[in-house]
């Protein structure tokens, strides 16, 4: 689904973040150092989560050539954890992670704005959360939200295939 995603960023980095999902009724807010909330109640993600038993959200990307790689890298991580999932909007994803709904969340060729308010919502929630530029389109990123330990085990996953987010 499609979201609403505002967010304000001072010079360390995020400072607030306002996601909201009108079709699902769900707004979730962070200010740095307060917390994540989901629709004003507290949210932490899932730790601890092992790979094998993950469950993942991602995206792919409108060009027909670069969803080729993406393809590949679902092809070899799909034996490796429970299921993945396609929701819609990036931000979106990244909140669910936030929630605890998924474990994990990863998508190339996204822009700044699909994922500012969301990375500080999900760090806010005890999630790790990181960006790359460049990945598969010069001008876009690749980010990467989850509990501490799957997202070292992904984050090990993807080194090979030029992913280098810890």
């Amino acid at each position: 689904g499609w979201c609403i995603s505002i967010a304000i960023k001072d010079a360390i980095g995020g400072l607030i973040g306002v996601v909201h999902a009108p079709s699902i009724q769900m707004t979730w807010t962070a200010i740095r150092g307060s917390g994540a909330f989901c629709n004003g109640a507290p949210i932490k993600c899932n730790q601890q989560v092992p790979l094998n038993r993950a469950l993942i959200a991602t995206g792919f990307a409108y060009d027909i050539e670069r969803r080729k790689p993406q393809a590949e890298f679902i092809r070899e991580l799909l034996p490796k954890i429970r299921d993945i999932r396609r929701m819609g909007a990036c931000a979106v994803d990244i909140c669910m992670v936030a929630s605890g709904a998924i474990d994990a969340h990863f998508e190339a060729g996204v822009n700044e704005w699909d994922y500012a308010a969301a990375g500080l919502i999900a760090q806010e929630s005890g999630a790790r959360f990181n960006f790359i530029k460049g990945i598969w389109n010069g001008e876009k990123y690749f980010v990467l939200a989850a509990g501490t330990g799957l997202f070292e085990a992904l984050a090990q996953e993807l080194a090979p295939h030029g992913f280098d987010l810890r």
